[in-house]
Formats: C-alpha cells, sequence, structure tokens
C-alpha cells in the first residue's frame, strides 16, 4: 500500500522513482502536525523554496560545490517541514556528497543532520537514530563550547 510522504506516493519498499522508504504504514507523520499548525508559515516556506530553487541552480552552474551544498541544505530543511520528505532526503544526500566531495565533514554532517530531520518528521525516528549515532562524537566535539567560561 502507498505511503504518503508529500511529493509523491511511494511503497514500503521505497520503490517509486528511486524514493526512499520513509515510514511504515501506520506511522506518523509527524510534520503533518507542524503543517496544519502553521498553514501561513507554510506557505511562506513553500515561497523560500521558490527562491532556493534558483540559488541551487545558479551554485551548479558557478561549479561552487561549498555553495550549493549549503542551499541543497537549506532545501532540505525546509523540504522536511512542509511535508517534501522525498525532497528533503534528496537534497540532504546531494549536500553530504558535495562535503565527502570537498573533503569538509560539517558539510557532510550538517547535511546528515538535514537528512535525520527529514526522516524524522516523516515518522522514521530510528532511520534518523541509525544515519546519525556514528556522529554523535563528531557533534559533540564540534558543539562543545571554547574557552574558559
Amino acid at each position: 500500500a502507498p505511503v504518503r510522504t508529500g511529493a509523491s506516493d511511494v511503497d514500503e519498499a521505497g520503490s517509486a522513482s528511486g524514493a526512499v522508504p520513509l515510514r511504515q504504514p501506520g506511522q506518523r507523520d509527524h510534520g503533518r502536525a507542524l503543517r496544519g499548525a502553521a498553514t501561513g508559515s507554510g506557505l511562506a516556506l513553500t515561497s523560500t523554496l521558490d527562491h532556493l530553487d534558483p540559488a541551487a541552480r545558479r551554485a551548479a552552474e558557478l561549479g561552487d560545490d561549498r555553495r550549493l551544498a549549503m542551499v541543497e541544505i537549506h532545501r532540505s530543511y525546509v523540504g522536511s517541514l512542509i511535508g517534501r520528505h522525498d525532497l528533503a532526503v534528496s537534497t540532504a544526500r546531494t549536500a553530504q556528497r558535495l562535503g565527502t566531495r570537498l573533503g569538509d565533514r560539517s558539510l557532510r554532517a550538517e547535511g546528515q543532520l538535514a537528512e535525520g530531520q527529514a526522516l524524522t518528521l516523516a515518522g522514521d525516528p530510528r532511520g534518523a537514530l541509525d544515519l546519525l549515532g556514528p556522529n554523535l562524537e563528531f557533534f559533540r566535539r564540534t558543539s562543545a563550547p571554547t574557552g574558559a567560561g
């Protein structure tokens, strides 16, 4: 049976157009509550995507992988908040690939955080934990306060 994940229908195995299986039948779509509570905000976020899409195209045209990765991370966060979980996962993964290519672990980790948010809001918190778990030490180290307090 198809599971509605935002922009496309996906079966439990994740088969439609290379989509990721984001939640199992019966699992709650946590993003739905956010979207329902903030319909006006959802429209503003959709408008934000309209501005980020050309930014991504321009960064790609310029060959600016760092900027493209940052734009893709923003597209992922916005996509997950408006229920476009397929977009959120794919753009987060693009950012991760670019971070790897650039040798930028922080950029790759931010892409993983964005993907983790998308998976969580799509009702797959286990998938988010599996993705983010190996990075917990990196997140702890990079988020630790610096200097004497």
